[in-house]
């Protein structure tokens, strides 16, 4: 080959190089444009993933959310850590309680040209009550306990036990209605479940309910429901022992009713929470709060309850409490 053709040949070669990395460089991942086409869309488990762009001067970022709580997603510049080409980093925290799949647009901008990203989160398989506690009235009737869903799940009452050794025994629990619901769902929605409480002739009492399901990411959930006591008299004695419901159980907490007792005598094992009770109840109508039989041997400190709880006849308070 003579001089000439030497240096034809070096030429088309380095035309032709230059060509094909030019291209290269003009042209966009596979990967990244079918992102741009489709989306990035993801699990309720979130992720942290880079999309490779075109080189260029630098870009700049803009997050919009169409649907979610807070920020849940982040992007930032980067460079791929396999390729060394640039990148954008997008991140997504895991799903929240939501039902539904949140939405968000990743809006890129640089001297190459501006793309978007739409990204799409599934959410977890949910099934859990709208309240924690649900109040009935002393009374009884109907009320309504209701339950967020996107998944199917089943709802019943929950048996629990009290007391210890030969004295453990199930709570009875037969004042509400039974209730064994298998609900099938797979969309977002709320659903009711209306009830039943019989008349409550005694103290306060509660029962609890729960969803659960076999695909739910949550497992469980429980509603507590509490019924307000009968109508307390001017004198009420509380007997605790180890293993009885707490005093706000008890009494209640409709102050009108509570309003009617002015003697209050705790006997047995009371504790912190049924001290700090009793001294609301008594800067709200008691002359007499008794305490004098209650066993705190259990408790290492002393009970603040306030310098505004009503004067004791005779010996009212144990010793922690003087």
């Amino acid at each position: 080959m003579n001089t000439r053709n030497v240096i034809l040949f070096l030429t088309v070669a380095a035309l032709t190089f230059s060509s094909c990395k030019e291209s290269e460089d003009e042209t966009i991942n596979p990967v990244t444009g079918e992102i741009l086409a489709n989306g990035l869309n993801i699990g309720p488990n979130g992720m942290d993933t880079t999309v490779v762009f075109l080189k260029a001067n630098g870009y700049s970022v803009d997050i919009n959310y169409s649907s979610g709580t807070g920020k849940w997603c982040s992007a930032t510049e980067c460079t791929d850590s396999v390729t060394g080409a640039p990148g954008i980093r997008i991140k997504c925290a895991s799903s929240d309680t939501s039902l539904f799949v949140r939405k968000a647009t990743v809006n890129i901008s640089s001297s190459r040209g501006n793309y978007v990203v739409k990204v799409n989160q599934k959410p977890y398989k949910l099934a859990y009550f709208t309240d924690n506690t649900v109040y009935v009235k002393n009374t009884g009737g109907g009320f309504v306990i209701r339950v967020k869903a996107n998944s199917s799940f089943k709802i019943d009452k929950t048996i629990y036990i009290t007391g210890s050794g030969k004295n453990t025994r199930p709570v009875d629990t037969s004042w509400l209605s039974e209730i064994y619901k298998k609900v099938k769902c797979n969309e977002g929605q709320v659903f009711k479940f209306p009830l039943q409480a019989q008349l409550n002739t005694g103290l306060g009492r509660n029962a609890f309910y729960g969803v659960s399901g076999d695909s739910l990411h949550n497992k469980a959930s429980i509603l507590e429901v509490i019924q307000e006591p009968r109508t307390l008299n001017a004198s009420e004695t509380i007997k605790f022992g180890m293993f009885s419901d707490r005093l706000n159980l008890l009494l209640g907490r409709d102050e009108e009713n509570l309003s009617r007792m002015r003697s209050l005598t705790m006997i047995g094992y009371a504790g912190p929470t049924d001290v700090e009770y009793a001294a609301k109840i008594g800067r709200l109508s008691l002359d007499t709060l008794d305490m004098s039989a209650c066993d705190f041997t259990g408790y290492s400190y002393e009970f603040n309850i306030g310098s505004s709880t009503p004067i004791c006849r005779g010996s009212c308070f144990p010793k922690a409490l003087r």
